[in-house]
């Protein structure tokens, strides 16, 4: 438990809370989506595009 393992540690830490921030922030764009989507289930706009990005993002968080 030297000096270098807490310093490597300290940067691998970030790197996991940056990822951990986008997915928060793809749940919060996914349950706003499902929120409008229950809302206009009569008038049905073009959903296909939001999903498409949404999937696009989730892939960024996966990487």
């Amino acid at each position: 438990m030297g000096r270098r393992n807490r310093r490597r540690n300290r940067r691998r830490n970030h790197r996991k809370n940056k990822k951990y921030e986008l997915s928060n922030e793809f749940l919060k764009k996914l349950t706003a989506y499902i929120e409008k989507e229950n809302l206009s289930k009569t008038e049905k706009t073009d959903p296909k595009s939001e999903i498409s990005e949404m999937s696009y993002q989730f892939q960024m968080i996966k990487i």
